[in-house]
């Protein structure tokens, strides 16, 4: 298997993501992507129906940019750079795009709020020595101005109001996270005087309408209703991972998604009734927030045929799908045996997919998430060269179960590490019967680390691996990473060295202990990674070129200049790219 020429462009399909709502549900803002470009996409709605347009800056736009929609219509960005965080204005005025500096900002953390008071475009909160509340002014000339400034760190935002005045947010007490109130008015931060003063967790989502309150657990495992007079309500067990939608007018129902394995359910919980009602939507699943108004609840939705677009559930139970067409291959799921048990994997290729001229087995990111039935960009290229695509969700994995997921602690690449190897196994040995290749391999971040531990195990199980944003072990990445990815490795206990035969899952150990095999390597990262820093496909780079491998030959790497921690999926990574590493697993020109 070698590296294909990269002549070949395509036209891709939008990509979105990073969508929020107005505190009013009437607009949402997110990001959009197409062939390597970003941009700032505005969707306003009108009862039922449902219109977007684009608003393209000429600063470009990246993952870290944060669009959120006003009450009025506009939308404020934010924009982190060498010199701050820039934010800026965006609107649509007489055929043309209008964009106006706010202000920049020094800080290593922001965060923007959409208000729901008229006379303010927004909030905008900042973490650095202190925390500070900023108010975004609405009127002819917005302007920004320092509402509070704290000492004491605070996380979440949840507006407890409709005049934009409480804020609720989490703080760290005795070592928890409980609930309290943030008075943006007189800068007071008390505990929520509507919870039990023994409460942790965090209030997710809010209805100023009624008082009512969603109480998430630490652990994600347990949702609560919270009402102004102190009763609390367990919202009744759903299967799978909950999270909070939205409100409903009126603020005594909440809609709630729930991903059980690779499909997502919308619930409605009914708090005067005491009863649950499932919604009924395709096959598919919920990306991100959603807003609530008189038309219905709208969210974003994808399936496998059909990119990110705007999904409305109308009132008498219609439903109504914008912003994408269908394009692609359709998935379904299997259970296959995995080495602890059953292990349910999206399927792309049909019911016969094994016996495809190519087949690749694709590992998620994570290790704390999972394959689902949505739209998978990379996945659909390789699908549409005619290749069976394997995607399992290995131990883990999210969307069974707490054992399911929590197998992993202290031991990357051992479970899942098993769980591979004894699918690809099989599927080896299946497509040996019939005189076929073995499998290749795929793998984006976690995957990456996990695909190449695989590799370089068991080099003769597989005809190729590609990996996008590897990294080296969980020490070697703890020692380079950014804060917030080392709390994820500390929390998930990565520093540990397996106690096994094997000894620790260290790539440049397993690589360097073992001479190139002829298996292939293409190594994908984008300069701008902030999940996994660049350095760490760099130094892997280095370490396979001291063990034999050649560039050019069965060694290929790309950096993406403007891309990010996912560049074959979000948009940043040029159509030639994409199109390269997609034939050099399938083995398409």
């Amino acid at each position: 298997m070698s590296a294909p020429a990269t002549g070949m462009q395509t036209t891709r399909p939008t990509l979105r993501t990073s969508i929020r709502f107005s505190a009013d549900g009437r607009f949402a803002a997110g990001l959009a992507g197409c062939d390597g470009r970003m941009w700032v996409e505005l969707w306003s709605f009108d009862g039922s129906s449902a219109q977007w347009r684009a608003l393209p800056s000429d600063a470009g736009e990246t993952l870290r940019t944060q669009p959120v929609p006003t009450l009025d219509g506009r939308v404020l960005v934010l924009r982190p750079g060498p010199g701050g965080h820039r934010l800026t204005l965006l609107q649509h005025t007489g055929g043309a795009v209008e964009e106006r500096l706010l202000g920049t900002v020094a800080t290593r953390g922001a965060r923007l709020l959409a208000s729901p008071d008229p006379g303010l475009l927004g909030w905008l909160v900042t973490a650095g020595d202190s925390m500070s509340v900023w108010r975004i002014e609405a009127g002819g000339d917005p302007t920004v101005a320092e509402a509070l400034r704290s000492s004491e760190r605070f996380g979440g935002g949840t507006w407890l109001d409709r005049a934009g005045r409480l804020l609720s947010v989490s703080r760290r007490v005795g070592g928890r996270a409980v609930p309290a109130v943030l008075d943006l008015a007189t800068g007071d931060l008390v505990p929520d005087p509507a919870l039990p003063g023994s409460t942790a967790g965090e209030v997710v989502l809010a209805s100023p309408d009624s008082g009512l309150r969603v109480l998430v657990s630490r652990a994600g495992a347990e949702l609560t209703l919270v009402g102004p007079d102190l009763t609390i309500c367990r919202i009744p067990g759903l299967g799978g991972e909950v999270r909070p939608l939205a409100f409903a007018p009126g603020g005594r129902r909440v809609a709630l998604h729930a991903a059980v394995g690779a499909r997502s359910e919308v619930v409605v919980y009914d708090v005067d009734t005491d009863r649950v009602s499932r919604l009924h939507l395709p096959e598919g699943v919920v990306r991100g927030q959603a807003g609530w108004t008189a038309a219905g609840l709208r969210f974003p939705f994808s399936a496998p045929t059909l990119p990110t677009g705007m999904a409305l559930v109308e009132e008498n139970g219609g439903w109504a799908f914008n912003g994408s067409e269908r394009v692609g291959v359709e998935a379904h799921t299997e259970w296959l045996d995995g080495a602890g048990g059953p292990v349910e994997a999206v399927v792309h290729g049909g019911a016969g997919w094994w016996r495809r001229p190519r087949v690749v087995i694709a590992l998620h990111g994570g290790p704390q998430a999972h394959w689902d039935l949505g739209h998978q960009p990379f996945l659909q290229r390789l699908a549409a060269t005619g290749a069976g695509v394997l995607a399992p969700n290995q131990r883990g994995s999210t969307g069974y179960g707490r054992a399911h997921r929590d197998v992993l602690n202290g031991c990357w690449g051992v479970p899942d590490l098993a769980d591979v190897l004894r699918i690809a196994d099989e599927v080896a040995r299946r497509r040996a019967a019939l005189g076929l290749a073995p499998p290749a391999l795929f793998g984006t971040s976690y995957g990456a680390y996990l695909a190449l531990l695989a590799a370089g195990l068991r080099p003769q199980l597989w005809s190729g691996c590609l990996a996008v944003a590897p990294f080296l072990s969980g020490p070697h990445l703890h020692r380079e990473a950014l804060p917030p990815t080392r709390a994820l490795l500390e929390r998930l206990d990565a520093l540990r060295e397996p106690p096994d035969g094997i000894g620790a899952r260290d790539l440049a150990r397993v690589f360097a202990a073992r001479p190139p095999s002829g298996l292939p390597l293409f190594l994908v990262h984008g300069r701008r990674d902030e999940v996994i820093p660049v350095g760490q496909s760099r130094e892997l780079r280095e370490v396979l070129l001291r063990a034999g491998w050649t560039e050019g030959r069965d060694l290929f790497c790309h950096e993406v200049p403007l891309g990010g921690h996912s560049p074959l999926d979000d948009g940043t990574a040029e159509a030639a790219l994409v199109d390269a590493a997609a034939g050099f697993l399938t083995g398409t020109p």
